[in-house]
Parts: C-alpha cells; structure tokens; sequence
C-alpha cells in the first residue's frame, strides 16, 4: 500500500474557506462558536485565524461577557479584506458593480454599447472594470474574481453557445476576458437573479416562478424549494415559445418568439416604426432614434400615465401577450408566487399583474384552487449583477 503525502497547503486553503464560509453564513462569532461550527482543533483554528489575520480579511473586536475574565474576541468578515465583481450583458449595454467581500455594493457602472461584437464587449468590460478598481484604490490581486451573466446558454467551459438576445453563437466569451484578468472569470446565466431575489426576499416561498421581460424574455422555477435546470439546463425558456411563426426572425433563429414581440429591444423598435409611420402619440415628442430600449420603455410607462391612447394599448398588448405565456407555464409548474422582475416588466407591471390574472380564470387548469401571488423584483435592474456577484463568492465559499 503506497502512502500518499498530504498536501498541507491545500488544507490550509480550505480550512481558511471553511473559517470564511462560517463568517459568511452566520455573521460575527468568537473563536470558541467558530470551533464548533467548523469542528477545528483549537489549536488549528487558532492557526487559521492568525493566516486570515495577515492577509487581512478578518477583522476582530472585543466582545461582552457576563462573567469575570478576559472579554471574548468578536471575529468577522472585513468587508475591504476582498472584492469581487459582477457584470451583466445586455445587447445595448452593460452594467458592471464593484462588491465588497460582503456583497454590499461600493459603485457601479452603466455603459453603452455602440455595437455587440464580443471582442469588443470584452473590450469593454475590462477598461470599465479596472476603472472601477482604480479608481477606488483596489489591487486586481485582492479581486476574488470576477462573475459575467448574459441571456443565453452557456457551456462547462464557459463559452457562449447561445444568445439571441446578443446574436452570439459559440463564443468562448469566458477565454476572451480571462486573458484580460489576473484573477478568475466564471460564467452564469440570468439565472443568478434568483441569488439576489431570494436575499431582497428572504425565505419563504417553496414555489417560485421568477419571470424576466427585459432585453431578453425568460424565466426561472423554483419547485419545491429547488431551482430547475432540465437536461440542457434550459429550463423556464418561454421567451422562445412561438406565438406567430409568420412573426420576426429571433436571434435563436426561430420565427415569432414571444421575445420578438415583447422584449424591450422588440418594444423599442415597434414604437419607431409606428413614430415614422404618423402613428398619433405623445412618444414622438419623448423619444428619439439616440435612446437606449430602457429609456423609451420609460417614457412608454410615462406616456400610459399620461392617458396616451396609443401607450394604453400597446402596453396592454404586451401584458396580454406575456399573460398568455406565463399561464401556459403556470398549468406546467404549479407556482404560489410569480415575480416579475426586467426593466420592461417593472415599468409596466400592473397592466402584467392584471392581465396575468386575467389569463389564470380562462387559461389555467382548476384556477379556482390556485392561491397565487404576483410581485415585482425587489433587486431591481441591479439584480444580474448581484447575483453574479453572490455567484461568485458562493463558488469560493462552497462546502
């Protein structure tokens, strides 16, 4: 039988996750909880703690103590001990935020896009991110690393199979940017929103289908308290159900997707065509060729305030249109919750709820013994990058 040495470096790397994945879970402790939640020799944690102490992502501070004796040292997370950070890709823009090692945001930017193609995307996201380092005095060598989510399917290693919403097809986006970084670059999809839901949220709901209707269409189920993925993990894809295969070409290649219709690009575009085509509307005042989709889905919201004919109905055919699909998903997954979160869904979310509702008595099965509950996204349009973020850290703390 052969002997096979310990790699005491490696435990040491874990021990110190685990120290840091406790104080991560459950907040400040003294050395003595920390021994029984990591279930470490005194004299090992005592060692670990010294390892944390000098790299210093820990911080410590005397604590209270009823009995007489020395007061019990507090130890915690310091939150400028390491940093991460998280960006979404979306076609006309990208939002990228700076995160402590708690998750708690120290800035964060928006940039426009002039074109989509990944070189110069990953171009983009690296000038922005290192600006954001410098500019708040962060070494690239405390970045725990940085987490990329996009619309799309995304493979094992990284790479972009497919994104319609972006118009890629296999680009190892992942390879691109990580020649550009010093530290690691991972990969998620918009399913990562969840991460930063689930924490505005807090526990609770077991069946949760969280909808998205931004740039892309989508959406992600929770069922019995777990995220479904399906085989290819493409799970919740109802932007890609055809609701007119005489409709528009979509970046999946398909014809007529939901998302082709209501998405915020799809919006953005159909108002222009009806603008230059005389169509009567305060919007030809309020939007111009220059906006971004998030702007003119603003001023859409704005316009049905307004009492704008034109407003009214488009913005209730988009409730209509996504009404119809989500029941369809309802009838599949059985949901108590529906959230809807994206930049077009919290703009226009009451026309969604009661057109949703609407749909559930005359297109879902046995609707009157459905209890179901519709909110909007308490992450707001920050929520892909913070989940990201969470992503992130999540991977370096996994145990």
């Amino acid at each position: 039988m052969t002997n096979v040495p310990l790699d005491l470096k490696a435990i040491g790397i874990r021990n110190e996750h685990l120290v840091l994945c406790m104080l991560s879970r459950y907040g400040r402790m003294s050395q003595t909880q920390l021994r029984r939640r990591t279930k470490l020799s005194v004299s090992t944690l005592s060692y670990i703690i010294s390892r944390l102490r000098s790299k210093q992502l820990i911080n410590e501070s005397k604590g209270s103590s009823s009995s007489r004796g020395p007061k019990p040292m507090i130890i915690s997370i310091n939150p400028r001990g390491a940093f991460i950070l998280g960006v979404d890709i979306s076609p006309n823009s990208l939002r990228i935020g700076l995160f402590d090692f708690e998750v708690e945001l120290v800035e964060s930017k928006l940039i426009r896009l002039d074109n989509n193609e990944p070189e110069h995307v990953c171009s983009q996201i690296a000038s922005c991110a290192f600006g954001l380092l410098s500019g708040n005095s962060i070494d690239p060598q405390s970045v725990l690393g940085i987490g990329v989510g996009l619309s799309g399917t995304i493979k094992s290693d990284g790479s972009v199979e497919l994104s319609s919403p972006m118009g890629w097809k296999s680009v190892p986006v992942k390879e691109m940017l990580q020649s550009r970084f010093c530290f690691p670059v991972s990969m998620f999809t918009t399913r990562t929103r969840l991460l930063a839901e689930t924490e505005s949220s807090g526990a609770g709901d077991k069946n949760v289908m969280y909808v998205n209707v931004g740039s892309g269409v989508g959406s992600h189920i929770i069922s019995d308290g777990r995220l479904l993925r399906g085989a290819t993990d493409n799970a919740g894809e109802i932007g890609h159900i055809v609701i007119d295969p005489d409709g528009p070409e979509c970046g999946c290649g398909n014809f007529g997707c939901l998302e082709t219709f209501i998405s915020g690009p799809a919006i953005a575009r159909r108002i222009r065509h009806d603008i230059e085509n005389g169509v009567n509307t305060s919007l030809s005042e309020r939007c111009d060729d220059n906006m971004l989709p998030e702007s003119i889905i603003a001023e859409l919201a704005l316009a049905v305030k307004s009492r704008d004919r034109y407003s009214i109905r488009l913005q209730s055919d988009i409730a209509e249109q996504l009404a119809s699909a989500v029941a369809v998903a309802i009838n599949f997954y059985d949901p108590q919750k529906i959230i809807l979160g994206g930049y077009v869904a919290l703009q226009c979310f009451d026309a969604m709820k009661e057109a949703i509702f609407s749909a559930i008595k005359t297109e879902v099965y046995d609707s009157t013994a459905r209890q179901i509950t519709i909110v909007p996204a308490k992450a707001g349009e920050d929520a892909l990058v913070i989940g990201c973020a969470r992503a992130v850290l999540e991977e370096k703390m996994a145990f």
